[in-house]
């Protein structure tokens, strides 16, 4: 078909068609006929079906051609009752299936294995106790059944033929979406990083009652920041890549007084977690000269949306999700919380 250069969505009272460009010569195109709702979602579908379909449906002719793949899809929404049988973990479509609606699939399954892969790293490695591994199905299995709510409830709303609700359906519906707000929230949703951890029982021995309301707390994502220093631009995702914990220890600036606590702090995170904890200082303000490694928010970003401020300490998971923020750095304090996470090697 006619290369398109933005999603485009067509509904009516003889069905739903999406059209979703995927790159410059590939474009998906997902159909929903409403005479063909009983039909088999097993049997072979052929180009000249889906051109049938689609041009009943959208009134400037589909032409497609070069298929890379045609299927028919159904509306089965499973999960299973547990996420961990044993020493197996249920991952993507082994752990839930649902229909392709809002086309999360792929996003669910992806962080299902970085929620299960990273966990099994660290107690494998010997950096965690076996117990970590019992969060999986507590974090992951809420989600799963969240999303096929979801998905059911939208393929429902879409294909639903009641007069009254397709009639609100079809003029509600494109102009709530043209509002930011709400396109942002469903552009979270279907991308599942809108989600959070907040209630599993490790980020609720994680309370901190000096944050504020708006501060990032334990269980939530983390958003990209960039951070710079002598060496250039530092991408905190980048960060994560090396697959331990980040530790950002944040100061408005660097004076005298501080560094002995820095060292201090960062001798004793070596002791007990050596290799399971990386740990940086970064800086509201540049310094003039110094010798510890550093990276500096230039553009105030952990103040204005994370709410860190002097002395604060924010312990990121390696799927970037928060571990525990700490107001006013107390060491034993952090130590404690990590000990729900990793291993002391000191004993």
């Amino acid at each position: 078909m006619k290369e398109e250069k933005r999603a485009n969505l067509y509904v009516n009272e003889r069905g739903i068609a999406f059209i979703v460009p995927i790159s410059r010569n590939v474009t998906r195109v997902i159909v929903a006929d409403f005479l063909k709702q009983n039909e088999s979602h097993t049997r072979e579908l052929s180009l000249d079906e889906l051109k049938e379909s689609g041009n009943r449906i959208i009134s400037t002719p589909l032409s497609l051609h070069n298929p890379v793949w045609l299927s028919r899809f159904g509306t089965f929404h499973k999960q299973v009752p547990s996420y961990q049988q044993d020493h197996v973990f249920f991952v993507g479509d082994a752990a839930h299936i649902h229909n392709p609606a809002g086309g999360q699939g792929m996003n669910i399954g992806l962080q299902d294995a970085m929620n299960i892969s990273w966990k099994l790293s660290f107690v494998l490695r010997g950096f965690s106790p076996p117990s970590l591994l019992r969060s999986y199905d507590e974090e992951r299995r809420p989600i799963g059944k969240s999303v096929l709510q979801s998905t059911s409830f939208l393929i429902k709303s879409v294909t639903s033929q009641n007069k009254f609700f397709s009639s609100l359906r079809n003029t509600l519906a494109p102009k709530l979406i043209e509002k930011d707000f709400i396109a942002t929230k469903i552009l979270e949703r279907l991308s599942n990083i809108g989600f959070h951890y907040k209630k599993s029982q490790l980020s609720k021995k994680m309370p901190s009652q000096y944050l504020q309301t708006t501060g990032l707390k334990s269980g939530e994502r983390i958003q990209d920041f960039t951070f710079y220093n002598h060496e250039g631009e530092w991408r905190l995702y980048e960060l994560l890549r090396t697959q331990t914990f980040i530790s950002l220890f944040y100061l408005d600036s660097l004076q005298e007084s501080d560094k002995v606590l820095i060292d201090r702090f960062h001798k004793v995170l070596n002791v007990h977690y050596p290799k399971a904890v990386n740990p940086f200082v970064v800086l509201g303000k540049a310094p003039e000269l110094c010798s510890l490694p550093y990276l500096v928010d230039h553009d105030q970003t952990l103040r204005k949306n994370i709410h860190m401020s002097h002395k604060d300490v924010l312990l990121l998971r390696p799927d970037g999700y928060v571990a525990f923020h700490q107001k006013e750095l107390n060491i034993q304090e952090v130590i404690h919380k990590l000990s729900y996470w990793l291993l002391s090697k000191k004993g």
